[in-house]
């Protein structure tokens, strides 16, 4: 295991860097991750401290297998106080960044303080530079990951970044790696904004040593087998983490309208099936080689259906044209889109109807009950 790698301690205020390695008692204790990052957020944010304020620390880690053979280890986390909730943020997203870290020697960054003007981090085998990101600012996600890529001649630069959304501080604002990986949960970009920080970019060739390599691929190839065995991974490496979207529709697990309802007429449109008519490729994430994670549509790469989680059909389902409309709700019977739902008859049935009349949300039903 990567045991060598270290945490870095950064204050934007003064530009000290400052870098130590993991006690093997902490390891043990809270391994890596999000255990480690909340026993550092534990000893290191004041009490009460403002989750916009200097004092509040931001903290970015990858696990303690990521850059390994071990399959499903490349998340990266990241933890504050969160600007949303005033509790404790935490935030995770897949991509190519946690590993590129940890090849650049480090498995956690503690970031205190406020730059003077917007700067980013450059973390290269070992060190880490405090650099101007004035003509970054103002960049989308993507725009700044190409950006600094082409300020360093390096197409292999790893960066998270934030958007207008971070830059603005609203409460909520993601943190993106990639063109499509976000830690959208409590408002992590914002407090990247806070303090005046665009971006983290990695660039790494540090190897990391396996005290037995080949019993880790023989114990990692079991693993995959059992994985790709099971009839449900069968499915999801074909459709996609979305074909739950049929039963997460049916007991109310979606949101739509902005949140005014939680299920969705005529839905068999977006099913996975349907939507793997038109993809013309697959691709998956870089330590998760049984499951296939995103498609390529028309020749553009994009996350296969946006429908995993609760909330998450929200901009979607707001643009597509057969939605019904809660000023206008349609008249005509809707198509059955799952088995435990009949239309004509069920409790579900009626109060989906009448609540397409209203106009008020509809967030406290539960479809479980």
């Amino acid at each position: 295991m990567a045991l060598d790698r270290k945490i870095a301690y950064i204050d934007l205020t003064t530009g000290k860097i400052e870098t130590k390695p993991i006690p093997l008692e902490v390891r043990k204790k809270f391994i890596g991750g999000r255990g480690l990052d909340a026993y550092l957020l534990y000893n290191h944010a004041p009490k009460g401290c403002d989750p916009l304020g200097p004092d509040n620390p931001l903290i970015v880690s990858g696990g303690l297998l990521t850059a390994t053979c071990a399959s499903a280890t490349s998340r990266t986390h990241i933890m504050a106080k969160s600007p949303l909730t005033n509790l404790l943020g935490s935030c995770n997203m897949g991509g190519f960044f946690s590993p590129e870290m940890a090849w650049a020697g480090f498995h956690h960054l503690v970031i205190t303080g406020k730059a003077e003007k917007p700067v980013y981090l450059w973390i290269h085998n070992g060190d880490i530079e405090i650099r101007d990101a004035s003509h970054l600012w103002g960049k989308t996600c993507t725009e700044t990951q190409w950006a600094i890529r082409e300020d360093h001649g390096d197409q292999e630069i790893k960066s998270m970044v934030i958007g207008a959304a971070g830059e603005n501080l609203v409460t909520y604002a993601c943190v993106m790696t990639g063109i499509k990986n976000s830690g959208g949960r409590s408002g992590m970009g914002c407090v990247m904004g806070s303090k005046n920080l665009k971006a983290i970019a990695c660039r790494g060739d540090m190897d990391i040593r396996l005290a037995h390599p080949v019993d880790a691929l023989e114990h990692n190839k079991k693993f995959i087998e059992q994985i790709t065995s099971a009839k449900v991974n069968q499915t999801q490496g074909t459709l996609g983490t979305p074909f739950i979207w049929g039963a997460t529709n049916c007991w109310g697990g979606v949101r739509t309208r902005n949140f005014q309802y939680n299920q969705m007429l005529y839905a068999d449109e977006i099913e996975p099936e349907a939507i793997d008519d038109i993809a013309t490729e697959t691709m998956g994430p870089i330590t998760w080689p049984a499951v296939s994670a995103a498609r390529c549509i028309a020749g553009r790469s994009t996350r296969s259906r946006p429908v995993l989680w609760p909330g998450s059909m929200t901009r979607a389902l707001n643009t597509l044209p057969w939605a019904p409309s809660a000023a206008s709700p349609t008249a005509e019977k809707p198509k059955p889109f799952c088995p435990p739902i009949t239309w004509s008859t069920s409790t579900a049935s009626t109060t989906l109807r009448s609540a397409a009349s209203s106009p008020g949300p509809w967030n406290s039903m539960n479809w479980a009950s």
